[in-house]
């Protein structure tokens, strides 16, 4: 099986990401989409987030009714950092017969070289990289991601061009804060929850700058 592997905060899930993935498998013919709620993101860190429970239960929500879309969370049971290289590598142990795509969006690519064994991340996975607004990946070189000429051949490989949404999480969450409908920017189960749940209240809205996410 091709299968995606699709991580991030998810804080909160919304329509976007759902486009992106669906979107995404069509195009790379995969055959699943494991969305990867991230426990403690070390690019993150220091940065209130809503509880990981809950996280994971929003993404649930928005994924039901697709039988090619799951959930894992195998980030959220490890104990330490959540890093992608040793998510890909436990997926790999477990699952050997499939082939396994990571997905990043174009903007993640400049970061890379920041990330925790990425040479090693980029030598156990394909990439799949979804373009964003603002992230062309015109006149983009090895030299400007800070990688090898071997790991930027790579990981630029499958590129898939995105229609612009225009919706984040930082975005969903100030709406919330400010008391303004969320309607039709998450799910309606999503939007539920987190009426129901309280989240993201004037109270509890720590983040204002933008996470891209």
């Amino acid at each position: 099986m091709r299968i995606g592997l699709f991580g991030g905060t998810f804080d909160s899930i919304h329509v976007g990401h759902l486009i992106l993935a669906e979107h995404v498998r069509q195009k790379m013919a995969l055959d699943k989409v494991i969305f990867i709620p991230s426990a403690s993101p070390p690019h993150k860190k220091g940065l209130a987030m809503t509880p990981a429970p809950l996280r994971l239960k929003m993404v649930e929500l928005a994924i039901e009714g697709n039988a090619h879309f799951r959930v894992s969370r195998i980030e959220l049971d490890r104990s330490s950092l959540s890093y992608s290289m040793d998510t890909v590598v436990a997926f790999k142990k477990k699952y050997p017969q499939h082939s396994f795509f990571f997905i990043v969006g174009s903007d993640s690519l400049f970061k890379l070289y920041t990330w925790y064994g990425v040479e090693k991340l980029i030598k156990l996975s394909d990439f799949i990289v979804a373009t964003r607004p603002g992230f062309s990946l015109r006149n983009v070189s090895a030299k400007k991601l800070r990688l090898s000429e071997k790991a930027f051949q790579k990981v630029t490989r499958y590129c898939v061009r995105m229609p612009e949404i225009g919706i984040s999480s930082t975005q969903i969450r100030k709406r919330v804060a400010e008391g303004l409908s969320v309607r039709y920017l998450v799910p309606e189960k999503v939007q539920k929850f987190i009426e129901r749940m309280k989240l993201y209240r004037k109270g509890d809205y720590h983040r204002g700058k933008s996470d891209g996410t």
